[in-house]
């Protein structure tokens, strides 16, 4: 059965590891450095705990035998066309 849970900042280690191989998978060889820049700045775990603390974020992950293996993310912010 897969489960999907929400993510919270203590899981941040586990949402970094499954973010960095799933973007991993698909578009590392687009980088001439494997992409090792973006990688740290979008899935390290400190960057990841921020937006974790963030409420206007929201996080899931998919959860198949016990391991993680997809994320979902929510942005809940309104925001103001300024009109």
């Amino acid at each position: 059965m897969i489960e999907i849970r929400p993510v919270f900042v203590a899981d941040a280690e586990t949402l970094s590891e499954v973010a960095i191989r799933a973007y991993s998978d698909h578009y590392r060889h687009f980088w001439t450095d494997g992409g090792e820049w973006y990688l740290e700045r979008s899935f390290s775990p400190d960057n990841l705990r921020a937006e974790l603390a963030d409420r206007g974020n929201r996080f899931y992950l998919a959860v198949f035998e016990g391991r993680a293996g997809r994320i979902f993310e929510n942005q809940t912010r309104q925001f103001s066309s300024g009109l």
